[in-house]
């Protein structure tokens, strides 16, 4: 296997760095939905309990068809 130039392993740190960037800022972005500090914040309970509604329903649903 061939070892990788520095100049490679530079890049891959980047792109590394970058990609731990990307995941954080998009887990920033799903956390500040319900942020208290967000004036817009959602309702976690309420956005908990509608998504075990829809789980629910499509589990249902695949028994029906089943």
């Amino acid at each position: 296997m061939k070892e990788l130039s520095l100049q490679e392993r530079l890049d891959m740190q980047k792109s590394d760095a970058i990609d731990r960037i990307l995941i954080a800022e998009s887990q920033k972005e799903i956390l500040w939905q319900y942020h208290p500090d967000n004036p817009d914040a959602k309702n976690l309970v309420a956005t908990y309990n509608n998504l075990e509604q829809i789980v629910k329903d499509a589990e249902k649903e695949l028994e029906e068809l089943s």
